[in-house]
């Protein structure tokens, strides 16, 4: 794998967060048996709707990673899309178990990796296209980890950063569980619109714009019958956004795409 550094095997930053997020995902992985119901599948579809245009004119023999794989459920839709070469990595061996099973189908054409985002095992600007959807939220310094992930960006290439919206129905919901130590993804941040641009622009980005994903009201996840109404109100969320521009201070995702032009 040209991709790779030469290094020993998985190590952690000892730092207690990253130490306490491996724990948590791991824990998270271990007693979850996350499937593609209704919701999942229009989470990842909002995302793949600004991924696969870019993916659509890369060559085959194109790298793509997703920092923060999960159980690889993204990684297996992108490459029903198109046969490119998939790279993911975790910081939960159990997730890289479940991603493995989930892409055995692709293995020619994916690799899986234990790893975290402090020590990446990869060289930079090796990758066409960057994923991580879902991960910087969950340190208190998220500046550092979206350097780490740009980092890997060839010239000319993208990068996929995904992030809560601080203004989603969601959030006091959230910070509550966080408060009483129920939250199952442990430590996450928030953030704003003008935060992200500030990253963004301190990152020294040539071009980037900010996106909403996820119109889903997840405020609704409270009421104790959700689940049975779910696909009803993912095709009503779904029928309304091919509609009409839905503003994005409703997004409860925030992603950040941007390319290196040098």
């Amino acid at each position: 794998m040209i991709y790779v550094k030469s290094f020993r095997g998985f190590c952690l930053k000892p730092e207690r967060a990253v130490i306490k997020v491996a724990r948590t995902w791991e824990c998270f992985w271990t007693g979850t048996e996350l499937t593609l119901g209704s919701y999942m599948r229009y989470f990842w579809k909002e995302h793949l709707a600004f991924i696969i245009p870019v993916m659509k004119d890369l060559p085959k023999e194109s790298l793509i990673v997703d920092v923060g794989v999960g159980a690889g459920a993204l990684l297996k839709m992108i490459l029903e899309a198109k046969q490119l070469t998939v790279v993911g990595l975790d910081i939960s061996r159990e997730a890289i178990r479940k991603a493995r099973r989930k892409l055995s189908v692709f293995k020619s054409n994916s690799s899986l990796i234990l790893g975290d985002v402090f020590h990446l095992p990869f060289r930079d600007g090796i990758f066409d296209v960057v994923i991580s959807l879902g991960l910087i939220e969950h340190f208190k310094d998220s500046f550092t980890p979206m350097l780490n992930v740009l980092k890997l960006v060839k010239k000319e290439g993208y990068a996929f950063i995904s992030v809560p919206q601080r203004r989603s129905l969601h959030t006091p919901y959230k910070r509550w569980h966080i408060r009483m130590k129920t939250w199952p993804f442990g430590f996450e941040k928030d953030f704003t619109l003008n935060e992200l641009r500030e990253m963004c622009e301190t990152a020294h980005l040539s071009w980037f714009q900010i996106v909403g994903t996820d119109f889903y009201p997840s405020f609704l996840m409270i009421i104790q019958f959700e689940t049975l109404f779910r696909p009803l109100i993912v095709r009503i969320v779904e029928c309304i956004e091919k509609r009409m521009r839905v503003p994005l201070k409703l997004a409860h995702m925030l992603m950040i795409i941007c390319t290196k032009k040098t």
